[in-house]
């Protein structure tokens, strides 16, 4: 009920997600394709971690979700903490289309029961 509410106020009838699973996702190509982001962590982004002192400044990173068994987050955590920071716009009030954020589409219906 919450995500359609939320939903209705969007002019897309979506409501924006950091990132999910679970589910279906749809990713319009040119976000898909896109060479700057992928499904494995760089290990440059593995090295600056391991080199962090702070507990504070660890915890801005996508390690925050890492799986406390192997020490990584999820491979689609990793590429959707990459195109929040490369690739999404995040200046809503701009005129220009697309890249959107991760959203789910509130009064999309399962058969879970």
């Amino acid at each position: 009920e919450l995500f359609r509410k939320e939903a209705k106020m969007d002019p897309d009838g979506l409501y924006p997600m950091r990132s999910c699973f679970g589910g279906v996702a749809f990713y319009k190509s040119a976000t898909w394709l896109t060479p700057q982001c992928g499904y494995t962590l760089p290990q440059s982004e593995k090295d600056a971690f391991e080199n962090m002192t702070s507990v504070e400044e660890k915890h801005k990173t996508v390690f925050r979700y890492a799986s406390s068994k192997i020490g990584l987050p999820c491979e689609h955590i990793v590429l959707h903490n990459c195109l929040h920071r490369k690739i999404f716009r995040t200046d809503f009030k701009s005129p220009e289309p697309l890249p959107r954020p991760v959203a789910i589409d509130g009064f999309l219906l399962t058969q879970w029961l």
